[in-house]
């Protein structure tokens, strides 16, 4: 088939690294991929794609300093994935993210060509403007199928789209030997969290209950693998709190597996999450965890005291008594995270892949019109 997948960039993120994953097994896979972008003008793709990928950045997205700007740049989006889309003359298009979605949707009325939309993150917990929301209710319907992450994201849509939802999770990564943590294998003492440094991630509360969990355990350190608009802030936190020395905010890092096989207990401390690929990452290597258990996502990975824990969101006094269990208790670090690798196997690539495929099969073969409501 000729695939058109469309995306607002191909900077690092989760989402973008989905999307990127698809591009790559379906081009492998033979079909005809064209990865479009609204912006990325020159930019290279943060994760990289098959030279066999056609990229398409249109460098039409910008920022909009007021309300009319705003509606001029989406316009012209419009325009520009309109005849991006008719230039890949595709059998199927695959859009990922809300807004994104919804100018798609635009951009295809009229067309006879296949909508795949896909909603990244649970809507409750990232609302939108509402012109957005309206334009969401109203285009989604004439999408030939809605992808999302969990049965709970499924559930919030209006019944009349239920039919046209498919859940599909991330898949877990398996492109490393996960680290052995037998009796024999030395720890090195590390707590590792991974995602931007923004509010929603919840890094100010691992760093708070790092610094209680670890009073006894001054030999371990927390390293937090991400970029964003909190890094000054969690320096200065981890300094009040007397643990400056060590907390090491290391930036983003291209070679994140090794960070993985290199750490003894993985923290996701997040207020929200959509499917949060850093822990799915984490157990496939064999990881012991602890993640917040937020409306969506970890709760759909991790089985309680099986093979994870799952804590309160926004709870740092229960945060951090899972930490100081994991770091006090060396067989269970062992024991959950041996349970965690086998427990992954439910999102195999290949599982997931195969799910996408049968989707695209059945959204090229059902002759329904994207502009049927």
């Amino acid at each position: 088939m000729r695939l058109t997948l469309v995306i607002g960039a191909l900077r690092c993120g989760g989402a973008e690294r989905v999307l990127t994953s698809l591009a790559n097994r379906w081009r492998r896979d033979g079909h005809t991929v064209t990865m479009v972008t609204l912006g990325d003008d020159g930019e290279q793709p943060y994760f990289p794609l098959e030279p066999e990928v056609s990229l398409s950045p249109l460098g039409v997205a910008r920022p909009s300093r007021s309300f009319l700007e705003s509606i001029a740049t989406n316009l012209a989006c419009v325009q520009a994935l309109r005849a991006a889309i008719r230039r890949s003359r595709p059998d199927v298009v695959v859009s990922f993210l809300t807004r994104i979605n919804v100018l798609v949707l635009l951009a295809t009325l009229g067309r006879s060509v296949p909508v795949i939309v896909s909603e990244r993150s649970h809507p409750v917990l990232e609302p939108l403007p509402r012109v957005w929301r309206w334009l969401r209710k109203r285009l989604y319907p004439r999408a030939d199928a809605v992808v999302v992450q969990t049965r709970r994201t499924a559930e919030w849509f209006p019944p009349r789209l239920q039919s046209r939802i498919t859940v599909i999770p991330n898949a877990a990564p398996f492109t490393g030997v996960p680290r052995p943590r037998g009796a024999g294998c030395a720890d090195r003492g590390i707590v590792l969290g991974v995602g931007r440094l923004e509010h929603e991630k919840g890094f100010d509360l691992l760093v708070r209950a790092f610094a209680e969990a670890t009073r006894g355990h001054r030999g371990w350190e927390l390293v937090i693998a991400g970029d964003g608009s909190q890094r000054a802030a969690l320096a200065a936190l981890a300094a009040s709190c007397g643990v400056a020395d060590r907390v090491r905010l290391i930036g983003r890092q291209a070679e994140i597996q090794r960070l993985y096989t290199e750490a003894d207990v993985f923290a996701l401390p997040s207020r929200w999450e959509g499917f949060p690929n850093a822990l799915l990452e984490a157990m496939a290597a064999g990881l012991p965890v602890v993640a917040a258990d937020c409306q969506t996502g970890p709760r759909e990975i991790v089985r309680d005291e099986r093979d994870g824990l799952l804590v309160r969101t926004e709870d740092v006094d229960v945060l951090t008594h899972a930490l100081a269990r994991l770091i006090d208790d060396r067989d269970l670090r062992r024991q959950l995270g041996a349970q965690a690798a086998r427990a992954i196997s439910r999102y195999d690539p290949g599982a997931v892949q195969q799910r996408w495929n049968a989707l695209l099969t059945s959204v090229a073969g059902s002759g329904r019109r994207n502009g049927a409501a």
